[in-house]
């Protein structure tokens, strides 16, 4: 499968952090006019890393305003992850939803310790909002350029589709 990219935050290398207990849930919301409402991602790049020695599972979801889920695009055991930041491909080519006014693109963290993630809006990416949450229910903002961070969205390309046709016949007049 070939993806296209649909959009890139290149703005740092700063970070926030998931951990029971406080923040359990957090990512990037999307409002009207940003480039991402309307198409269906299938996948993320994201850079993660842990804190200590992490135990549990952190997901990465797309969600919808009422907080119902639209699109999984994958789990990573939080103790397999480094004490560095490394990209990790998160995919699901069987995504069908687009993105609306308010979705946010989230991870979700249970287990113990820290999981950081980096992704969240800056002042450069208009139209997005940092969002928490303690309860997965509730979202908080934080404000606009306080985080700056490395994400990139892509939606499935189009196939590549080779057709070969029979030479044109060759006419002779004489």
């Amino acid at each position: 499968m070939s993806y296209t990219l649909i959009w890139e935050q290149n703005d740092g290398a700063e970070s926030q952090s998931l951990q029971s207990g406080s923040s359990i849930a957090g990512g990037l919301a999307f409002y009207t006019g940003h480039i991402m409402i309307g198409t269906i991602p299938t996948k993320v790049t994201c850079s993660l890393q842990k804190i200590d020695a992490p135990t549990g599972t952190a997901t990465l979801k797309l969600i919808a305003s009422d907080n119902s889920v639209k699109t999984i695009f994958g789990t990573i055991d939080a103790s397999t992850l480094t004490t560095s930041f490394i990209d990790y491909d998160f995919i699901n080519d069987l995504a069908t939803s687009a993105v609306s006014d308010g979705d946010i693109l989230a991870w979700f963290y249970s287990g113990s310790s820290s999981f950081k993630y980096e992704m969240a809006a800056t002042a450069t990416s208009a139209n997005t909002l940092q969002k928490y949450s303690s309860d997965a229910i509730n979202w908080s903002a934080y404000p606009a350029g306080l985080y700056p961070s490395t994400v990139k969205i892509y939606k499935a390309g189009p196939p590549t589709i080779t057709t070969r046709l029979p030479p044109p016949p060759i006419t002779v007049r004489l």
